[in-house]
């Protein structure tokens, strides 16, 4: 017979996700996208991707660099 004397501990494998934040150069919009909304994306490091405004549907073109990249972990 089996008998527990002490739980153990199951750990969660932890995803890290990417935000990023950007903001409009045409109205100002301030918005956060993922990897998903990329409408182009250049393949090289630091290569330019190419999103969409979701207000007022512009294309905005910056390198990578230029966005914000926030972390969010995932269970």
């Amino acid at each position: 017979m089996i008998k527990i004397l002490k739980d153990g501990v199951v750990k969660k494998d932890t995803l890290i996700h990417f935000i990023y934040n950007a903001t409009c150069d045409k109205c100002g919009c301030e918005f956060e996208f993922e990897i998903e909304d990329i409408k182009s994306q250049e393949k090289h490091p630091g290569g330019k991707k190419t999103i969409e405004c979701p207000y007022c549907h512009k294309d905005i073109t910056k390198s990578s660099f230029d966005y914000r990249e926030v972390e969010v972990e995932i269970e």
